[in-house]
Formats: structure tokens, C-alpha cells, sequence
């Protein structure tokens, strides 16, 4: 995404300058052919590319100046890059709303908070790009706060202000100096797609790539006319050579540091907690990496604080966790772990509730966890999936957390439990995998005729040469009367 959106800026630059030399043929290869595939090669490799066309209109305000006839070219141009392209967004988001709003079933954030919480992150970006910190840098930022009004955190209304005021004082200053205008919105216009509306995480690090092209713009444009005046004076063109030279050797330095760091997973994820300790991701990184060696307790002090973490969600998270790692450590599980997940749970299930549910479903099979039992698990599972009632029963959140539940009760021997739960994962779902566990609870409740009609609608899902389907098809049919 950082090649070819600036190369197709760069195409749109070529033919601009061609129109305004009245190579009109040129012109239009460059902008009519050449910034167009690379736009689509951009688009195939990341979604965030669908801006370039916008990138061009903020370089063509900044620089050009249009005739008659660059007008003509040019709203041919905008009508099919820029005009179509919007209007058939708007037609999706009018016509198809899930399409792009749905992820917010999985999010702890709405709408309205996200964009409340975009110009803090906006800010954060900048803040990054200037002073370039370590500890800060990363995947896990799971601990980047939503804002919930203009002043919560204050800093939200303070993000805005500061927004405000750059935009004003680049639109202010456009004549004097036309590289920061450009620089400034090229930014900003970059942070369009993943920075807007779209349900995703509200802050990640690398998003700042490719904008980072229009704050370097930015920063020469502010710079040039100090670079100028150190020219005409040797003292002040050794002091900025000699300024330019401490900090590519600072650059240098951190980008050494940060190769080291992400050399390997296990340096990326400590460095993560060592900085994010309030990261649940990070945390449950560490942990896992601790489970895989066999440090049981040592995971265990990692997940712990987390069960004192102020958001509910996350002592959530925490006690089935520790609940997980007990198991497999062999002793020291306690049922009331379990008990206060599900008092901790929210009306909103994540991925994060699945996740832990996974974790938890494997270190208590083959009975190795008998201070738990697979009935608490169950029962821990349905309740939290019971508490999810801002969600539809047909969120994949909701109904892998039943056909948990499903299971756990299967392996308890519970099965009209495990009937209801599979029904409900069933209904929502249709996956062949939940099917041949409904089809098992059919024949052990007694109704060998539905268990039947469900091996029969379920072998029709399973492709040929499935290996993993045809034991799940073996298993239902053994659970069949004889």
C-alpha cells in the first residue's frame, strides 16, 4: 500500500504536468491509463488505497492552476475516479448498512465513539512521527481507550481543536506555502478509510505509513524556509548539518532497537507487555508463550492482575483464563473463577470471549480438570451466551460460544443440554461440525429419526476425501440404535 497509491499520485503528477504543457495525449495515457491501474494494483493489495483519487485532488489544489481546457480533462477524471466511486459507496452504506456497520456487534465501541476517537489517534499518529518512541510502537494496542464524549477523555476535545487548527491555519497559509496545504490534507485524506467509519480497531501503528508520505511533505514545506536562511550563513549551515546528523543517528539508532525487537515473536510480545502491561492481548501472549514451555504459574502471574483490571470485560477474560491455565498446571482451579466471569461478562460478546472459550474447552478435556467438571464449563459458557442480549443469535460470537456450551455438555453426558445448545448454534450457524453434534444428541435423546435426517442434510456439506467430516459423520451414525 505504500507503493503503489504514492505511484499513482506520481502518475497523476506526470499527466498534470503534461496538460498544463498542452500534451494532451500524453495527458490523458497518464492520467486516464497509467494512474488508474495503479490505483486497482493498489487496490488489491490493501482497501485503504481507495483514496489515491483523493490524494490527486489535494495535490491538484495545492500546486496546479486549470484553463479552460484542464478543466474539461479534469472533470472527466474526477467524474469517473473521484464522483462515481463516492456516490456508489454512499448507494452501499444507504442500501446494504450491515455491510459496513455489522462489526460493531463485535466491537466495545460504537459508531459515534470511534469517530469521537479518531482525532486522538490522529494526533497520536503525528505525535509518533515527530518523536519517535519505542515503547509505543507495536501490535497490541488493545489498551488505546475509546472516548465516550468531547471530554472523556478531555483530550478528545483537545485532539479536535488541534485538527481544527492546522487545517485552518494550512488553508490560511496555502499561497505562502503550498507544500504544507498538500502535506497536511494529503495526511489526512490517507486516514480516510481506516480512521472513519469502518468498524475496525481504533489504533494501529503501521495505518501511519503511507499518510506518514504527507507529513514528511508537510514537514519540508515548514522547514525549507529555514533551511534557506541557514545558507547564507556558514555558523548557521554547520549548526543544521550538524542538527541533521544527530537525529539521522537517532532515527538510526531507534530503527536498530525496533529490528531487534520485532527479530522474533517472543522479543516482539515481551517487549508489548513490558510496555502494555494492561494489554489483554499482550498479556494472553505472554501467557500462552509461558504455557507452551510448561510455566504454569508463571502464566498465571501474568494473568492475574488482569482479573483486578477496572473494565469488566476483561476480569471477564481473566478468570476463565486463569481457570485454563490452572487446569492444565494440574491443581489449584477454582469453580468460583468461573462464577465471577460470568458475573463480569457483558451484553456484547468479542472474539476475545471465544478465544478464552477455545482455551478453556481444551485444558478441561479427557476429565483434566476434575475440580471444575465439563458441567460448570457448560453452564459457564450458556450464561455468558444467555448475558449477550445486545447481540443476535445469529453473531458468530453467540453461536460458537452455544456450540461450546454444546460440546461441554456432551462430554458430560448432559444430552438434552447439549440438544438445545446445538439447536441454537445450528439455526444461526448451518455448519456441518455443530450438525454431527446435533445429530449425536438427536440419538441419544431418543430420536433416531431426526438424528437420521441430520446426517443425511449434513452429508451433503461434507466434500469428498474429508477425512475430519467423515469421523464426525462415524460418530453420529454410532450414537444411532442399533
Amino acid at each position: 500500500v505504500c507503493l503503489f497509491p504514492p505511484a499513482a499520485v506520481l502518475a497523476y503528477g506526470c499527466g498534470r504536468e503534461r496538460l498544463a504543457a498542452s500534451q494532451l495525449r500524453a495527458a490523458c495515457v497518464w492520467l486516464f491509463l497509467a494512474m488508474p491501474l495503479l490505483w486497482l494494483l493498489g487496490m488489491l493489495s490493501k482497501e485503504n488505497a481507495a483514496v489515491t483519487s483523493a490524494l490527486c485532488l489535494v495535490l491538484e489544489l495545492a500546486y496546479f492552476s486549470r484553463d479552460a481546457r484542464a478543466r474539461k480533462v479534469l472533470a472527466w477524471f474526477y467524474l469517473f475516479a473521484l464522483a462515481v466511486p463516492l456516490l456508489a459507496a454512499a448507494v452501499v452504506v444507504a442500501v446494504k448498512p450491515g455491510l459496513v456497520f455489522a462489526g460493531y456487534e463485535l466491537r466495545d465501541f460504537d459508531l459515534g465513539q470511534r469517530l469521537l476517537t479518531q482525532p486522538r489517534a490522529l494526533m497520536a499518529y503525528i505525535g509518533l512521527f515527530l518523536l519517535p518512541r519505542g515503547s509505543e510502537l507495536g501490535l497490541f494496542t488493545d489498551g488505546f481507550a475509546a472516548s465516550t464524549s468531547l471530554f472523556a477523555p478531555v483530550s478528545t476535545a483537545l485532539s479536535i481543536a488541534a485538527l481544527i487548527a492546522i487545517s485552518a491555519f494550512a488553508i490560511a497559509w496555502r499561497k505562502r506555502s503550498p507544500g504544507f496545504l498538500a502535506g497536511w490534507f494529503f495526511f489526512l485524506v490517507a486516514h480516510a478509510v481506516e480512521s472513519s467509519i469502518l468498524p475496525l480497531e481504533l489504533y494501529y501503528e503501521h495505518r501511519n505509513y503511507l499518510p506518514s508520505v504527507g507529513l514528511f511533505l508537510a514537514l519540508i514545506a515548514l522547514l525549507a524556509p529555514i533551511v534557506q536562511r541557514c545558507q547564507r550563513s556558514g555558523a548557521a549551515r554547520a549548526a543544521a548539518l550538524a542538527a541533521w546528523a544527530l537525529a539521522a543517528v537517532a532515527l538510526g539508532f531507534s530503527t536498530y532497537q525496533q529490528a531487534r525487537i520485532w527479530s522474533s515473536k517472543d522479543s516482539l510480545v515481551e517487549h508489548a507487555y513490558r510496555n502494555h502491561p494492561d494489554s489483554v492481548r499482550a498479556a494472553q501472549s505472554v501467557a500462552i508463550a509461558a504455557i507452551n514451555r510448561g510455566r504454569y504459574n508463571q502464566a498465571l502471574d501474568i494473568i492475574g492482575p488482569l482479573a483486578r483490571n477496572p473494565n469488566p470485560r476483561t476480569r471477564s477474560l481473566a478468570f476463565i483464563d486463569m481457570t485454563s491455565v490452572a487446569c492444565l498446571r494440574g491443581y489449584g482451579a477454582d469453580p468460583a473463577w468461573l462464577d465471577s466471569a460470568v458475573a463480569n461478562a457483558r451484553s456484547k460478546l468479542t472474539l476475545g470471549e471465544i478465544q478464552a472459550a477455545i482455551l478453556l474447552l481444551q485444558s478441561t478435556d479427557q476429565e483434566r480438570c476434575a475440580a471444575i467438571g465439563q458441567r460448570k464449563v457448560a453452564d459457564t459458557l450458556r450464561a455468558m451466551a444467555d448475558k449477550a442480549t445486545d447481540q443476535s443469535d445469529n453473531l458468530l460470537t453467540k453461536w460458537q460460544l452455544r456450540y461450546g456450551a454444546a460440546i461441554a455438555y456432551s462430554r458430560a453426558g448432559l444430552w438434552p443440554q447439549a440438544q438445545t445448545q446445538a439447536e441454537l448454534a445450528w439455526r444461526a450457524s448451518g455448519s456441518a461440525e455443530i450438525g454431527g453434534l446435533l445429530a449425536q444428541a438427536y440419538a441419544h435423546n431418543g430420536n433416531p429419526a431426526q438424528a437420521r435426517a441430520m446426517i443425511e442434510q449434513i452429508r451433503l456439506k461434507i466434500r469428498p476425501g474429508d477425512l475430519v467430516g467423515q469421523k464426525m459423520l462415524d460418530d453420529a451414525a454410532a450414537a444411532l440404535p442399533k
